[in-house]
């Protein structure tokens, strides 16, 4: 039998995260994982993000040369390099994360599938030996299982985030299946490479990202559109099916949509069978384990961070981490954020301590706080409203706040306006900075109100 202090269930970000700080604090370190280590991290930090980088470059391209077809070979064999090096990205960082972990002497790395067999042991089923580790403390992060409800005769026509790498070739229609962040920022990728793409769902314009402001989402909408992205609202589609070159498509009135492949966004939740949590009477739901403000379950010894936690949202949830890796890190120095004078963002660190709402791209598309409609709910007419753009700048900033006080409640941000102000924004957030003062600092920038 193993045994250490602290076994961490789960090598994705959150797992690594807290894996390095325990061991780099003299901890003695179990690191346990069914896959790869780095979950999901290599896919977004190797594969999606050197596309989205790379797709832009190659829509200015396709943009200038699209009335000469002469070029359009070249492009295509570009656009199939774009592809395979993204792919090459993830075993990058892969090979980085592996080798930036290795060097604790205090961390051991066993791959296997984890279970529990008592409070104070877990075994480790892995394709070569069974191990039992007993431990101190355990910290659980592992992710969440895919779930899809639409029916499919051949389930490999279905992609999600962690199968879309496994293309051999960049499809020629894309079928997206739900608006979300993630999706729409596939949609942007594909479009920007030359792909059709067509968004689907199942709900009404006003009903998809309930958290983002209507006129950032108008914005965002409009700028896909201008890459000839095509969203189909109030369509459910409820199969799928994989017919000799094409992938059909089969909304809930009975039309068919052709389309190369169909991708869903992650729709994840937490099954606690891959744990047996049952065995030590550990309750969960499909949004995670139930934990208090520090990630602890209702067992003293074993807690539940990042996507194993049930916290209601993704600010919640990123607090519980930093307050359980702060027992290990020393304190950091904090920078003085009196001064709302910044001359570039490079000067910020990020004071995220408020809910928002983000889609990044090329113009990217940002809520902090309440989006409009929300505050309608909660304020009725006792809240105010500004709209500030910038000379040569894309995009705009628009204030909510409460007319009695001036006191901020929401702020949206769009295209290059996101980029300039997205870090003092959450600033003004976190100083509790008032709409008059905000209005004189954008004025002094050069915005206008409109």
């Amino acid at each position: 039998m193993l045994s250490c202090q602290y076994l961490i269930i789960g090598a994705g970000s959150t797992g690594l995260r807290v894996a390095n700080s325990i061991a780099a604090s003299g901890g003695d370190v179990i690191l346990v994982d069914k896959s790869d280590i780095g979950g999901k991290y290599p896919l977004i930090e190797g594969f999606f993000s050197y596309l989205q980088t790379e797709s832009k470059a190659f829509g200015a391209s396709l943009n200038k040369f699209k009335d000469f077809p002469e070029t359009f070979t070249v492009l295509r064999n570009h656009r199939k390099k774009i592809w395979r090096e993204g792919v090459k990205e993830i075993q990058k960082q892969q090979l980085e994360l592996a080798q930036n972990i290795q060097h604790f002497p205090n961390l051991k790395i066993i791959q296997g599938e984890a279970t529990f067999f008592s409070k104070s042991i877990v075994e480790v089923n892995g394709d070569k030996q069974r191990d039992l580790i007993q431990f101190s403390e355990c910290i659980i992060t592992t992710g969440k299982d895919f779930k899809s409800t639409l029916s499919s005769e051949s389930p490999e026509t279905i992609y999600t985030i962690d199968t879309l790498h496994k293309l051999s070739i960049v499809p020629s229609k894309v079928a997206i299946i739900g608006v979300s962040e993630q999706s729409l920022g596939m949609a942007a990728i594909f479009a920007q490479l030359g792909v059709k793409v067509y968004v689907f769902d199942k709900l009404k314009p006003s009903q998809v990202l309930p958290t983002l402001d209507r006129s950032a989402f108008n914005y965002l909408i409009k700028y896909l559109a201008s890459w000839q992205v095509e969203f189909h609202f109030k369509t459910a589609i409820t199969s799928i099916e994989k017919q000799p070159r094409v992938t059909v498509l089969t909304d809930k009135h009975g039309n068919e949509h052709k389309v190369s492949i169909a991708y869903l966004p992650s729709s994840k939740e937490f099954n606690p069978k891959n744990l047996n949590l049952a065995k030590i009477s550990i309750n969960s739901t499909k949004a995670g384990i139930p934990t208090n403000s520090f990630g602890r379950t209702v067992y003293k010894n074993i807690w539940a961070l990042g996507e194993a936690s049930a916290a209601s949202s993704k600010l919640n949830k990123e607090r519980i981490i930093e307050n359980f890796v702060d027992r290990f890190e020393k304190p950091v120095p904090q920078n003085n954020w009196l001064n709302f004078t910044p001359t570039n963002n490079e000067e910020f660190a990020d004071p995220r301590k408020t809910d928002f709402t983000a889609i990044y791209l090329d113009q990217s598309v940002l809520t902090i706080g309440l989006p409009e409609h929300e505050a309608v709910k909660r304020y009725g007419s006792t809240f105010g409203s500004s709209f500030y753009q910038k000379k040569g700048s894309t995009g705009f900033i628009k204030l909510l706040y409460k007319l009695s006080m001036k006191q901020l409640i929401g702020i949206s941000l769009t295209g290059q306006v996101s980029s300039q102000l997205e870090l003092v924004c959450f600033e003004w957030f976190k100083r509790g900075a008032s709409s008059d003062y905000i209005d004189s600092y954008l004025k002094r920038l050069g915005y206008k109100a409109r």
